[in-house]
């Protein structure tokens, strides 16, 4: 057993490249516990997915620096689009919507706009939607800049539309909230989808990259594109800022020493994890657990709805909102009671929204630990058990699916796998896929260079790096083999 660990050090790296994004955590209350693409299928677009480079390659390429986040920002209004017809062959209609000026845009075709950048540098890039209909999948665009894709991670995006649950009573009351079947179990909620405007930056969907994507625009005219993948939306604003780096955790708590905050003084609050506000999909809803007797509501012979997430919470990017009320001003810790028995030995993260924002840098990377047991803890990255100021009044708070920490080694990995892709496409474009084995092809001279450069010599230069982030990550306690 002596091996044991690398092999399984080798084994996870593997899994990560199969299984991005889909770590599991549960989540409920009880009485107990703390406080509470579709991608098009044409050769002509699979070839200019393997032409894009990546996001690291396009900032070396433009010399990327924070000093050329200029600080501006540019908003225009979605119905100045372009209008020339060769430009935008979407079909598009100009209209209001809950006193929102608009556009509607077709599912398929394409819609620009021109945007004029006042000064070169980088810039993140966003858009005002909003769902047009209740069909139950993504809006999925793809996104370029004057006419193409400016690197992999940016080409496809996913707007999720936002859910929420019928209920037939009073969610901060638990009894009564869900309809009875004729034999007394609780049945699933009616999803209803939300109608309201959501500001969406773009990003990288596959979640190696937490912060927004930026962009090198220069100075003048450009020009920014959506082609239509699926489903059909309406935009109010489309607009370029410059992104600004969060505070970490020790700034965020010098900041509430320097201004004199401390713990406030009420009574816990208290809520269930099967009664969310709203929800990002439509696969995600409330479920029934009886792994532990205290998990409430309980009942031997009848399914009563007790916990949220599961399998139906397992994508990167979706998320679960709920909402609080806060009877005092002051510092709160969030305490959850959650499930994670899938990821031995390791911990499955969620990135952590109070008010529609990140409060801080390590807000997007808190950890669930790994037991075959239901556990009770507070959000915190391992390191440090977060403490949040929150002012008197009404809150939401959302726990949204990441790699958390492990996204650097995961987007390591996927590189070496992507150039390991490359090298058989070029020893297939020069075999063809049935090569004669009594031929000679010259790999000699015209291809044990690539074959070196990028199939070999790549992944053993990480593989050490791999390890030690790897073991940092997983429990030195043994656990079955």
């Amino acid at each position: 057993m002596r091996n044991s660990k690398p092999k399984k050090l080798t084994a996870l790296v593997l899994a990560l490249v199969m299984l991005i994004g889909s770590t599991v955590t549960v989540f409920a209350a009880d009485g107990d516990s703390g406080t509470a693409g579709t991608q098009s299928g044409t050769l002509t677009e699979l070839g200019s997915d393997y032409a894009l480079i990546g996001y690291e390659s396009y900032k070396t390429k433009y010399n990327y620096s924070t000093d050329m986040r200029t600080g501006e920002e540019v908003t225009v209004s979605a119905v100045d689009y372009v209008k020339d017809p060769e430009v935008t062959t979407a079909e598009v209609e100009e209209t209001t919507v809950d006193g929102v000026d608009c556009i509607l845009v077709s599912e398929s075709g394409s819609v620009s706009w021109k945007i004029d950048i006042p000064e070169t540098g980088w810039y993140c890039v966003r858009f005002v939607y909003r769902a047009a209909n209740d069909r139950t999948t993504d809006i999925e665009r793809v996104f370029k800049i004057n006419g193409k894709a400016p690197y992999s991670e940016a080409r496809y995006q996913n707007m999720n539309k936002i859910w929420h649950f019928d209920y037939v009573g009073d969610p901060s009351e638990r009894d009564g909230v869900f309809e009875l079947g004729s034999t007394g179990n609780e049945l699933r909620p009616a999803t209803v989808l939300s109608q309201e405007w959501t500001d969406y930056s773009v990003k990288d969907t596959d979640g190696y990259y937490t912060a927004p994507l930026e962009f090198y625009l220069e100075k003048g005219e450009n020009t920014i594109t959506l082609d239509g993948v699926r489903d059909k939306a309406y935009f109010s604003e489309v607009g370029v800022y410059t992104y600004e780096e969060l505070p970490s955790y020790e700034d965020v708590l010098k900041e509430y020493e320097s201004k004199g905050y401390e713990p406030a003084d009420t009574d816990p609050i208290y809520f269930e994890a099967e009664t969310p506000d709203k929800v990002s999909n439509y696969t995600i809803y409330p479920i029934y657990d009886r792994s532990s007797a205290i998990t409430s509501p309980q009942d031997k012979s009848k399914i009563l709805r007790n916990t949220m997430g599961g399998d139906k919470w397992v994508t990167n990017g979706q998320w679960i909102s709920y909402s609080f009320e806060c009877e005092e001003s002051g510092l709160y810790q969030i305490g959850i009671r959650f499930s994670q028995d899938v990821l031995k030995g390791m911990y499955t993260s969620r990135a952590v929204r109070i008010d529609g924002e990140y409060p801080f840098e390590e807000a997007k990377a808190c950890q669930f630990p790994y037991d075959n047991k239901w556990q009770t803890g507070y959000l915190g990255d391992g390191n440090n058990e977060f403490r949040f100021y929150l002012e008197k009044g009404t809150h939401t708070i959302e726990l949204e699916v990441c790699l958390g920490s492990l996204s650097d080694v995961v987007r390591q990995v996927d590189s070496v796998v992507n150039s390991l892709n490359n090298d058989y496409m070029s020893i297939v474009e020069l075999t063809g896929a049935d090569p004669d084995e009594y031929r000679d092809y010259g790999f000699t001279y015209c291809f044990l260079a690539g074959i070196v450069d990028r199939g070999i010599s790549k992944p053993s230069g990480y593989d050490n790096d791999f390890r030690n982030v790897i073991s940092d990550i997983i429990s030195d306690e043994p656990t079955e083999t």
